[in-house]
């Protein structure tokens, strides 16, 4: 009992000052800690601030680099772009030339040598037509020789030949195909011309 009694005589000395002092003293502690749990909690937002920072300039940095190359290429297209339109323009260009050339020559009349040279070489060609039989085909010149042979009475005969024969060779192959074809008709007028003889 004793012991309380000098407890409550030791309390019972404290002042309203020093209780004072003591609860501000609690109190500092209490802030302090609270103050430093506020940094604790600060520190980690910074450091996570920090880090979604550095991830972002990454991301800044790799879309930055994409869109250089996009307008490199774009830069590039633009050109290719430019060039095409510059061509478009001459060929345009070109056919409008091309249709005043045209239309030029559709009212231009040919001059009266050129249309006799024109003539003349047509009556050439029909008259070794008729006198050779043959009748080509143009749709294969490229390719091959072809045509036929006729006498245009009971011989007809196709001819097709490689175009890269040798031409001495195929002038020869051809006049044999004129032969062939005019041969009955020789062996009967020789036929005619023995009878008469006899």
């Amino acid at each position: 009992m004793d012991e309380i009694k000098s407890l409550q005589s030791k309390h019972d000395s404290v002042t309203t000052s020093q209780l004072e002092e003591l609860v501000n003293k609690c109190g500092k502690q209490v802030f302090q800690v609270k103050q430093d749990e506020l940094e604790k909690e600060n520190e980690a937002k910074i450091e996570r601030l920090i880090f979604e920072l550095i991830s972002m300039k990454e991301n800044l940095h790799t879309e930055h680099q994409v869109l250089e190359q996009k307008n490199k290429e774009l830069l590039k297209h633009n050109d290719v772009v430019v060039k095409l339109n510059a061509e478009h323009s001459k060929f345009i260009e070109e056919c409008q030339n091309l249709e005043i050339k045209k239309n030029l020559l559709k009212t231009t009349k040919p001059n009266q040598q050129d249309q006799l040279l024109l003539e003349q070489g047509t009556k050439k060609l029909r008259l070794y037509k008729a006198l050779t039989g043959i009748h080509w085909d143009y749709s294969t010149f490229k390719e091959s020789i072809e045509g036929y042979v006729t006498n245009k009475s009971d011989y007809i005969h196709h001819f097709c030949f490689k175009k890269d024969e040798d031409p001495e060779e195929l002038s020869n192959l051809l006049w044999n195909e004129i032969y062939l074809s005019i041969e009955n008709m020789l062996s009967e007028n020789n036929k005619e011309n023995l009878a008469v003889l006899k």
